[in-house]
């Protein structure tokens, strides 16, 4: 009676799926404007998010969906007076958040996609979601390291605010911040386990 309960032990070993591995990770966003005046910095931070990876499937190991989550309340150019208007472009108390969005595709084809953008400065999509508009955002690597002991890499675009149907704010009638925002994204996480190239 033993071997086979040994044998449908094994057999479900080897048929049961692996856990997902779950990596914590971080962001920090800075970003820069220019208005008729003059030009101005700011930072964000991203909520806690998880890089979640499918362990070994029939196929390749595959990225689920990654979300980055940044509150606009949270967003700070150092003026508290700019700052109440930016939250009040992006209507912050409707829609607290901006989202970024990175969709599922095999692991290897994710780190292939920003280790050529690294390289050569090529671009790859990111969604990217303000308010109830959702718009695909080309972006680029600008800094890399993907390592066994940890993944570092610096995104970088430009966000029009036209195209999120956003009204650029105006101070004191004739101060106008421009349409378009210059974009740094920094995100770090614990190391994918395997060396690049594979």
């Amino acid at each position: 009676m033993r071997l086979p309960i040994i044998v449908l032990l094994l057999f479900l070993a080897l048929i049961a799926p692996v856990a997902a591995k779950e990596l914590s990770g971080t962001c920090t966003v800075t970003f820069t404007g220019s208005s008729t005046l003059h030009d101005f910095d700011g930072t964000a931070a991203c909520n806690p998010f998880a890089l979640t990876v499918n362990g070994p499937q029939p196929g390749e190991p595959q990225l689920v969906s990654v979300v980055l989550n940044v509150p606009v309340a949270d967003m700070s150019t150092g003026i508290d007076r700019r700052d109440r208007t930016m939250r009040a472009m992006f209507e912050s108390e409707l829609f607290p958040l901006i989202t970024g969005r990175l969709a599922a595709a095999p692991l290897e084809e994710i780190r292939r996609q920003i280790h050529e953008s690294a390289k050569k400065g090529s671009e790859f999509t990111l969604m990217l979601q303000i308010r109830n508009i959702e718009q695909p955002i080309k972006t680029r690597v600008t800094r890399l390291v993907d390592t066994t002991e940890s993944f570092n890499v610096d995104l970088e675009f430009t966000l029009s605010l036209a195209t999120f149907r956003l009204e650029p704010p105006a101070v004191l009638g004739f101060i106008r911040v421009a349409d378009q925002v210059k974009v740094k994204v920094n995100v770090q996480f614990d190391s994918l386990g395997t060396p690049w190239p594979p």
